[in-house]
């Protein structure tokens, strides 16, 4: 036997279900009310109460955790032209299972600056430019986003031909900035990947503990992962099969 307990903690409810992967069927399920407010450990502990039966019984090979507890992981995102580098920017937020809040294209001006500032982002992701492309506007918005107060984690994927500078100016102001390739290197090609995988490290390394998520390190083997995201990671395998059965299809 083979069984995997799995938690999706989210804002309201917080579902855990046993599976049994050699016989292909669930063992239990529950859902309970999400303790978002004072530790989202302590719903995951009720679920496991209300499948007791199960677990007394069983031995669970791993348990999984996937999330979007307060929110979800919520993004602002930056481009140079909305249906180029913007477009790219939020493909790239949405392929790692964020929600976009807020996104801007062209230079920033002092509103949408307070706009952001005003914002509950838990990362902002700073595109534009080709390689090689426009970098006036791209140091414009850098360093009108380095006068916002509240500090959080910065992408910058956008023109290489600026990154350093781009980087000097957003680490000088007291954002922790990450430097990814740039979402389109050249027109109409997209590469998101890297910096979709960016967007999950910082997730995990950062925002997982803000919420208050931290403790559900001592319940579970393998990484938390935005909820969005692993839905995708699902429909993918149901959609392509693996090697020894066949996906849906689209």
């Amino acid at each position: 036997m083979s069984v995997y307990l799995l938690f999706d903690v989210g804002s309201t409810y917080t579902k855990g279900c046993i599976v049994d992967l050699n016989s292909e069927t669930v063992l239990g399920q529950t859902s309970v009310y999400t303790s978002a407010d004072t530790d989202i450990n302590e719903g995951i502990e009720r679920a496991k109460q209300r499948m007791a039966r199960v677990l007394d019984n069983v031995s669970i090979d791993k348990t999984y955790v996937c999330s979007s507890a307060k929110g979800g992981l919520k993004m602002v995102a930056i481009g140079l032209v909305p249906d180029l580098t913007l477009k790219a920017a939020t493909l790239a937020c949405f392929s790692a299972g964020a929600k976009v809040i807020q996104a801007y294209s062209y230079a920033l001006n002092e509103s949408e600056i307070q706009q952001i500032e005003a914002s509950d982002c838990d990362i902002l992701l700073l595109c534009g430019g080709t390689d090689g492309g426009n970098s006036e506007v791209v140091l414009h918005n850098a360093k009108k986003i380095s006068a916002i107060e509240r500090k959080f984690p910065i992408i910058y994927a956008g023109n290489k031909s600026c990154q350093d500078e781009v980087g000097t100016i957003l680490d000088q102001a007291g954002f922790e900035c990450v430097v990814c390739p740039n979402v389109m290197p050249g027109y109409g090609i997209l590469d998101v990947d890297v910096c979709r995988d960016e967007i999950r490290t910082i997730f995990l390394n950062h925002i997982v503990k803000a919420k208050g998520l931290s403790k559900l390190t001592t319940l579970i083997e393998e990484i938390v992962l935005p909820t969005p995201y692993s839905v995708l990671e699902a429909l993918k395998l149901l959609s392509k099969g693996t090697k020894t059965e066949t996906g849906l299809g689209d």
